[in-house]
C-alpha cells in the first residue's frame, strides 16, 4: 500500500464522532499521537531502566509506531498537507541531522528516541491553541511538529530492523483485521471535507 492509499485507509477508519467538527478532528489527532507515543516510550523506558530484553518488546514497539503513523497521517490531512509530503521533508531533515544517522541499537540511540516527546508535546500544545483560537492559521506549526515526529518514527523503525513502509503495512494489517466490519466510506469523508472548505471560502468572500 503506497502512502496515498494509506491516507484513504486512515480516513476510512475515522469515526463520524471523531470527524464531526473541527474541534473533534484536531482533538482526535492530538490525543491519538500523544497517547500512542506514550505507549511507545513506555517500551523504551522498560528496556532502558528495567532491564527488559529488547526482543520482548520489538513486535509491540513496531505496532506502536504504526499507531503513531495512523494519527500522524490523519493530522497531516487536517493540516492541508499529506503523509507523502511529511515523509519527503523528514528525509531532508534526517539527512542533515546527525541524531537520525544512528544505525546501532544501544543506550544512546534509545535515549535519542525519547526525544520524540519534544515534537509530540509541541503538536499537542498547538492543538490546544487551535481549539482556543480557531481563527488563526496554525498549519505551519503543525506540519513542522509532524515532520519531526516522522523523523523519529523512521529512526525507531531503522533501529528495530524494519522500515517506515513496513511499519505502515503492519498497521494496515492489524487494523484491517480489527475493524473489518466497521469501515466508514472514504468518499463520504472527502465529500464532507470539501463541503466544509467550500463553505469557508464562500464565507470569506462575503
Amino acid at each position: 500500500m503506497n502512502l496515498n492509499e494509506y491516507e484513504d485507509f486512515v480516513v476510512g477508519l475515522i469515526s463520524p464522532a471523531s470527524s464531526a467538527n473541527r474541534k473533534s478532528r484536531f482533538a482526535t489527532a492530538g490525543i491519538g499521537i500523544f497517547a500512542e507515543s506514550g505507549e511507545f516510550m513506555d517500551h523504551i523506558k522498560k528496556i532502558l531502566f528495567h532491564g527488559s530484553p529488547v526482543k520482548a518488546h520489538q513486535k509491540e514497539i513496531v505496532k506502536e509506531l504504526g499507531d503513531i503513523m495512523f494519527y500522524v497521517t490523519y493530522a497531516a490531512m487536517l493540516s492541508e498537507s499529506s503523509l507523502e509530503k511529511l515523509v519527503e521533508k523528514s528525509k531532508v531533515i534526517s539527512e542533515a541531522n546527525k541524531t537520525f544517522h544512528k544505525t546501532v541499537f544501544d543506550e544512546d540511540s534509545m535515549i535519542e528516541l525519547l526525544l520524540m516527546a519534544g515534537p509530540v508535546g509541541r503538536y499537542s500544545t498547538t492543538v490546544i491553541e487551535i481549539i482556543k483560537w480557531p481563527e488563526l492559521d496554525w498549519n505551519c506549526h503543525l506540519v513542522w511538529s509532524l515532520t519531526d515526529i516522522v523523523c523519529f518514527v523512521s529512526l525507531a523503525a531503522k533501529l528495530f530492523n524494519t522500515s517506515l513502509q513496513k511499519v505502515i503495512d503492519g498497521n494496515v494489517e492489524k487494523l484491517s483485521a480489527r475493524y473489518k466490519d466497521k469501515k466508514f466510506t472514504v468518499e463520504e469523508f472527502r465529500a464532507k471535507e470539501e463541503a466544509k472548505k467550500s463553505g469557508a471560502r464562500l464565507a470569506a468572500q462575503i
